[in-house]
């Protein structure tokens, strides 16, 4: 298992996923589907959080939550997964990011690694 898997794994959300699986996630382009990437993809019964993690020297913009919508309409999910965005940041986020409530969860990054 990788540093970047195990950090991640301590997720408070992680901790009680049985029968998940994760990682890093690429969906290549066909005729009928657009390409895209996740930099984290858990899949549970019945959900599939899309982590966002984004590493800056200034607040995240709120062209994000775009961002994430276009690469979550691009995914192929099956019906019966809800779609969980959660944003993973160092350096914080712009307020309209938080106020536009786009995210289930906004996670500080220190907050993972001082678990």
């Amino acid at each position: 298992m990788s540093s970047r898997t195990a950090s991640f794994c301590c997720l408070p959300w992680a901790l009680t996923l049985a029968n998940s699986s994760e990682g890093p996630y690429f969906q290549e382009q066909t005729t009928k589907h657009p390409g895209c990437q996740i930099g984290y993809l858990v899949q549970t019964r019945y959900s599939l959080y899309v982590v966002e993690i984004r590493f800056s020297l200034n607040p995240v913009p709120f062209d994000v939550i775009e961002q994430v919508q276009r690469k979550i309409e691009s995914l192929i999910i099956p019906r019966n997964l809800s779609v969980r965005p959660i944003l993973v940041h160092v350096n914080g986020v712009a307020d309209s990011v938080r106020d536009q409530d786009h995210f289930d969860r906004i996670i500080e990054f220190g907050a993972l690694v001082t678990q």
